[in-house]
């Protein structure tokens, strides 16, 4: 196999959408290092980028396109790195591959220069690929092998890892559907693959279409080899039914597979089912139940994912603000049973049914506080189509307005922030929204 060295040596590269969250900006680093020179060509705007272009200053061989795409950055260079969220169907990547020229994502990239026998681990799945992806990074020193954590997770790319990564080394990654994509295209697959389970998510990228969706993310397994492993939730019939379609050894894992009288911090059904996909890999690797049950029990969750605040005034409050779908919505509420719950939700559509959400909030929300915007339009209409609608206490222009309503109203309970919605347009991203819910929060709690 050629050296990742050679292969960056004399080469332009452009990257595709450089964004703000940091995995851009480290790519875009590692590449101004090791390749001949770098066009990052992204349609925000300077003024929107400034952070990652004050980070990315001190090379000399990064050309800029900002606010647009021209034509010629994608027929002049050697290679385009794309961003996960730029769609297949992008009229710059049809005039590369008219060009012949290569595309290629991040994670499939550095899957093929990795060390043959460093072996990644890959976890996917619509809902819990997060927190299974930490349960897992946390359980990992157990292993004693030298390890790393990347892929779909804020701030961790996964390209500059090959200057790191040694012979033997775990590779732990969560990856989405887009990300798949460049595993598809490279046809390769980690060679352990891990699949929490299956809804819809994401049809206003897919256009509607489930099966693009599940397709794009069964290229966790479909080019694994006899030797790799892939592990599947049971529970999932979507998962379980396609499982014959792999090659490689199968272990299955379900929800009855965790004791019932272990104890954890995370809260709800979903949570057990996400141990039980940790302790499957754990006992792939070679580790006891006796051994991560400590570890499993005394994990504290991940940030914006039912993550508990504090409490005063007889409120407990929890930030779910990486809930952007009706599904996360509805399981977060079914993680509090018989309480009060004080709930904001809303935002922007992604093509998605709001009726299951609505019959879980009939249940077990005692007042609603939505946030504007398209989603938050399906979200009344499918509460008045079960005569729920009584339970909206307002709707609100901003993330302030419906906290100081909520506060004005709310009595003994849950405050819940689990938008059940996308966050485009009164946020940057769903992270900034985790963000500016925690800051109220936290003033509050002083």
């Amino acid at each position: 196999m050629e050296n990742w060295q050679a292969f960056f040596k004399d080469k332009t590269v452009t990257v595709m959408g450089l964004g703000l969250l940091g995995r851009g900006i480290a790519d875009t680093k590692f590449l101004a290092k090791y390749a001949k020179s770098v066009i990052v060509t992204d349609l925000k705007s300077d003024e929107a980028l400034r952070v990652a272009l004050d980070e990315l200053k001190e090379f000399s061989n990064i050309k800029y396109v900002l606010g647009e795409h021209h034509d010629e950055d994608f027929i002049n260079t050697d290679l385009v790195l794309k961003n996960a969220a730029v769609p297949p169907s992008s009229k710059y990547l049809k005039i590369a591959r008219e060009h012949n020229i290569p595309i290629e994502m991040d994670e499939s990239l550095f899957a093929k220069f990795k060390p043959e026998d460093a072996k990644i681990i890959g976890i996917t799945g619509t809902r819990g690929k997060t927190t299974t992806t930490f349960l897992i990074n946390d359980l990992l020193p157990l292993t004693g092998k030298r390890f790393h954590l990347a892929g779909n997770v804020q701030g961790k790319a996964t390209l500059p890892l090959l200057e790191i990564v040694q012979p033997g080394d775990l590779i732990l990654l969560e990856l989405s559907s887009w990300q798949l994509q460049g595993f598809g295209e490279a046809q390769i697959s980690p060679e352990i693959a891990i699949w929490t389970n299956l809804y819809p998510d994401h049809l206003n990228y897919y256009q509607g279409s489930m099966e693009a969706y599940s397709n794009d993310k069964k290229q966790i397994y479909l080019h694994q080899k006899e030797s790799d492993l892939y592990i599947y939730n049971q529970d999932d019939d979507f998962v379980r039914n396609t499982a014959h379609e792999a090659k490689a050894q199968k272990i299955s894992f379900s929800i009855n597979d965790v004791p019932e009288d272990w104890q954890f911090k995370i809260l709800g059904k979903h949570n057990r089912s996400n141990v039980a996909a940790a302790l499957a890999c754990g006992r792939a690797l070679g580790l006891s139940n006796e051994v991560m049950r400590p570890i499993l029990e005394n994990f504290g969750g991940v940030e914006y994912r039912l993550q508990y605040l504090g409490e005063k005034n007889n409120l407990k409050f929890y930030n779910d603000s990486t809930s952007t779908t009706p599904v996360a919505g509805a399981t977060a509420l079914a993680a509090f049973p018989n309480q009060d719950i004080y709930l904001i939700a809303g935002g922007s559509d992604k093509n998605l049914e709001f009726d299951d959400w609505a019959a879980m909030a009939k249940d077990n929300a005692k007042a609603i506080f939505l946030l504007k915007g398209e989603g938050t339009n399906k979200i009344k209409d499918a509460l008045l189509k079960i005569g729920a609608e009584n339970l909206v206490a307002g709707e609100y222009e901003s993330l302030v307005g419906a906290w100081e309503a909520l506060l004005a109203q709310a009595g003994y309970g849950i405050v819940l922030f689990s938008p059940a919605c996308a966050s485009f347009g009164m946020f940057i991203n769903e992270y900034d929204r985790g963000e500016q819910f925690s800051k109220l929060v936290k003033e509050y709690l002083k």
